[in-house]
């Protein structure tokens, strides 16, 4: 294995495979040359591979040789589809052809690139684990295709409470990761819940709730017992939650009450997302939020919560964490952000905030696979530092009210502009915005002119009312037509 601290797929790391190669599968050589080259830990390490290689001979045995390379770069710049390093693929294949001709014909070789979105899905991955859940009867049993099906089932409220709960009484958390919502706490619909579980004791619980779907991988029925393999709640989690907190407050070891159970047995990541969604659809729940689990959304979560801020993709996730309110990041929040100071367009993104990323055309180009994590940042960091200005100004007259009230985000676009010296920047200019230049003077200066182009707006347009224009898309083209003209050292591109 080889790790560089690197942003791309650098060719030396395969031409040191291949320098190495030669000492390590070749038999008989002479170590003391090597001393000169080699970290002593590697020679001893060899020294040990050929002494237990020449002992096993006799037994003819297969030897599995892995090479990795580690890295940060974008493995698909090398390996394609669409971009290739010829040079580098031609040296995997001499590396294969030199380790096969040195280590004879009982190699077995593979070549791996483990990139940083590899590494990224690695760190993500959770442990393997199964779990037991006693269920009330034996199931009932439904196969669909093979390595799919699943069971309908029931079990008593204190068996999923056990289910839930680790084996020092904390909850499960890792069972609701792909759910698109955190716990609501005290809304209506879960304080009806516990009442079910802790005052309407004549009611079987199943009688009054939906009960829970579970994704696993493979279950494995013994009795009334299913094992089951890597979980997912993926709906029910509201239900769950307040059953485990209920619970662990009270004694409910004889409560015979049961819990509907729907299980899925299946280890197609395109079924398991087919069910969130669908599950997720049924009750409303805001389009932006059913993006939760996009892996976009992942690694925007990671890289925020490295600069500090908690993007709650799972709504409520870190409320219930107690992290501070302002620094909680929704999706919602984001969409606008982007829509406002990337896409140049506050007036859609004032307009309708919960329709951005419903469509997925518009989803895709405020969140595509490819765009620097930087950009989310910064424009978070725009629009928290133009709020916190707007909050604090103090303003002459009903019109700068208004302004100050209704159009953050034109202010936040036009800052954009200030800052990075185009009217028409593009993703590659808003990268590059200095976060130390977003200061009380030039917000005031964006602020500034954001009035005058109103004014000359209200004077040609039968829109008069701030509010409405604030929301009509078709200011927010004329703002960006018309701000070379009040900053003639903008350029256009």
């Amino acid at each position: 294995m080889q790790y560089k601290n690197t942003n791309s797929v650098e060719e030396i790391v395969v031409d040191r495979f291949i320098a190495s190669a030669e000492h390590i599968f070749q038999l008989g050589i002479d170590f003391e040359p090597l001393n000169e080259v080699f970290n002593p830990l590697l020679i001893e390490k060899i020294k040990v591979f050929h002494n237990t290689w020449m002992k096993i001979a006799g037994r003819h045995p297969k030897i599995n040789v892995h090479y990795y390379h580690v890295c940060k770069g974008d493995k698909t710049k090398t390996l394609g589809p669409e971009m290739q390093n010829d040079a580098y693929l031609r040296k995997m294949v001499l590396l294969s052809q030199k380790v096969k001709s040195t280590g004879g014909s009982n190699i077995e070789y593979s070549y791996h690139i483990v990139d940083a979105e590899a590494q990224m899905e690695l760190s993500r991955k959770n442990p393997t684990y199964s779990l037991p859940l006693k269920l009330n009867e034996t199931p009932i049993t439904i196969d669909y295709k093979q390595e799919q099906g699943g069971y309908i089932a029931s079990t008593t409220l204190y068996e999923y409470y056990k289910f839930l709960s680790d084996s020092d009484g904390t909850l499960r958390k890792y069972l609701f990761e792909s759910n698109v919502r955190d716990y609501q706490n005290n809304t209506d619909v879960n304080e009806e819940i516990k009442q079910s579980v802790t005052e309407k004791q004549e009611f079987d619980f199943w009688w009054l709730n939906n009960g829970v779907t579970i994704i696993a991988e493979k279950g494995t029925l013994a009795g009334k017992t299913l094992h089951l393999d890597n979980i997912q709640i993926v709906n029910g989690l509201q239900t769950s939650y307040t059953i485990y907190i209920s619970l662990s407050k009270g004694d409910f070891e004889e409560d015979k009450r049961a819990i509907l159970l729907k299980i899925v047995i299946t280890g197609k990541k395109e079924t398991s997302d087919a069910i969130i969604k669908s599950t997720n659809s049924q009750n409303y729940v805001p389009p932006s939020t059913l993006r939760a689990t996009d892996k976009v959304q992942r690694n925007i979560e990671e890289y925020l919560l490295s600069k500090g801020f908690y993007y709650d993709r799972r709504k409520n996730f870190y409320k219930n964490q107690g992290k501070p309110r302002n620094k909680i990041i929704s999706i919602k929040y984001l969409s606008q952000c982007l829509t406002a100071l990337v896409q140049k367009n506050p007036s859609k993104a004032r307009s309708n905030p919960t329709t951005l990323t419903k469509n997925e055309k518009d989803y895709r180009r405020l969140f595509p696979v490819n765009r620097q994590p930087e950009i989310y940042l910064k424009s978070i960091e725009v629009m928290k530092q133009v709020e916190r200005s707007l909050r604090s100004m103090v303003t002459t007259n009903p019109q700068e009210d208004a302004i100050a009230t209704n159009y953050p985000l034109h202010v936040g676009r036009i800052l954009v502009s200030l800052l990075v010296n185009n009217a028409d920047y593009n993703d590659r200019d808003f990268s590059g915005i200095d976060i130390s230049n977003i200061n009380e003077g030039n917000i005031t200066k964006a602020f500034g002119i954001l009035k005058m182009v109103l004014a000359e707006y209200q004077k040609s347009s039968s829109r008069q009312e701030l509010i409405n224009i604030a929301k009509n898309i078709a200011f927010s083209e004329h703002l960006t037509e018309q701000l070379p003209k009040h900053l003639p050292e903008i350029i256009r591109t």
